[in-house]
């Protein structure tokens, strides 16, 4: 019953990365946000975001909320950069993504999408809000030691450091 909103099954489990790239592939809107099924919303996150992509910027994102055990910590990006984000509350340019190949199956598959993404789109907004709950829990898939470390190896293996600290720099300045 909802206008502009279609539900996505995938009759067997495909996994994050290729979920997320099905759904780019049906998006037929010039922004998307990911919103992973454990989160949630705020009430003002769809007017606030849709305020600053009327401007058409590239990259658009937001300070968040971490919910841990009932509580409830505010985020706020005081320094700018690639891996203080998460992997949502970000509104990027669909054909953007698509054009520098969507997500690539890796753990980290949210900075190795960034880092590609701001390597060539450069006009970035913060939003000063706190509009996005990223739950933090036991089924995390960032509570394992063992695939962090593989996934930083992986990450560094196909973006060098100095990409990385460009990138970051250019972000540095909308602080």
């Amino acid at each position: 019953k909802k206008r502009n909103f279609t539900l996505i099954k995938n009759k067997k489990n495909l996994g994050l990365i290729k979920s997320c790239n099905k759904a780019l592939e049906k998006c037929n809107t010039k922004y998307f946000v990911r919103v992973d099924s454990d989160d949630y919303v705020s009430n003002l996150f769809v007017s606030k975001f849709l305020k600053e992509i009327k401007k058409n910027y590239d990259f658009v994102f937001s300070n968040y909320y971490v919910v841990k055990n009932k509580k409830i910590k505010k985020i706020k990006l005081k320094k700018i950069h690639i891996f203080n984000f998460i992997s949502c509350s970000i509104a990027m340019k669909v054909d953007f993504v698509k054009k520098i190949g969507k997500y690539r199956d890796m753990f980290w598959e949210e900075y190795d999408l960034y880092i590609r993404y701001l390597s060539k789109y450069h006009k970035v907004k913060k939003i000063k809000n706190y509009l996005y709950y990223y739950r933090r829990h036991q089924s995390n898939m960032t509570n394992s030691k063992k695939n962090i470390k593989i996934g930083w190896v992986k990450l560094y293996s196909r973006h060098s450091l100095s990409k990385i600290k460009k990138i970051n720099l250019s972000l540095s300045k909308l602080q």
